[in-house]
């Protein structure tokens, strides 16, 4: 669970260790942006609802399904994406990008509800 503190340039999501740290941006990372917009191996494309400061956004990964998907302060937004089969039982890592903004980051140790504003 990530809570965008300050400014709204970032994105979150998972990648291998292999990955780039520019997230979304290599076929080894997925990523969910603060435009709305979700991103692997470069490609950008329309997905959920923009995220902005004071939002928590909860990145969800279904190992067994091999799905990722988001939340934004509760709401599901679907699965974004399928990982690939070559990629299935490789590791993935909580990933975050940031430009200009602070997240505070819930690794599940919280006693709050992680997914409220």
């Amino acid at each position: 669970v990530a809570r965008v503190e300050t400014g709204a340039l970032c994105r979150v999501g998972w990648g291998t260790s292999g990955a780039s740290l520019q997230l979304g941006h290599c076929e080894q990372s997925f990523g969910y942006g603060a435009t709305g917009k979700k991103s692997t191996g470069g490609q950008f494309s329309d997905y959920g609802v923009p995220f902005r400061a004071g939002d928590v956004v909860t990145s969800l990964y279904d190992g067994p399904a091999g799905t990722i998907g988001f939340h934004v302060n509760g709401r599901d937004q679907g699965v974004a994406f399928t990982v690939p089969s070559w990629l299935r039982g490789v590791p993935l890592f909580p990933h975050i990008l940031t430009k200009d903004a602070r997240v505070a980051v819930d690794f599940g140790g919280s006693t709050e509800d992680p997914e409220k504003p």
